[in-house]
């Protein structure tokens, strides 16, 4: 029996930059600074952001409003719903 030969790939994205800022920046909207701060309070990777509340991360990065900081949240949410 021929077997075809296994390629093997690299993970991309979420995956490959699995905690600290490295992986918060794979969040659309994290910024370098705004990764920093979020490590910074304990949310070490985009599962610890999706897990966390909006006042949490309004808190961490000094945002007066939460709107910010839910949209930030909801992206970790739907990024780890795609993986």
């Amino acid at each position: 029996m021929i077997t075809a030969p296994m390629i093997i790939t690299r993970p991309t994205g979420l995956r490959e930059a699995r905690t600290g800022e490295e992986a918060l920046k794979t969040v659309r909207g994290i910024s370098d600074a705004s990764a920093g701060k979020l490590v910074a309070t304990g949310n070490t990777d985009v599962q610890a952001l999706a897990a966390a509340t909006p006042e949490q991360v309004a808190a961490a990065l000094g945002f007066r409003s939460q709107l910010r900081a839910l949209a930030l949240v909801d992206e970790a949410r739907r990024m780890l719903e795609q993986t």
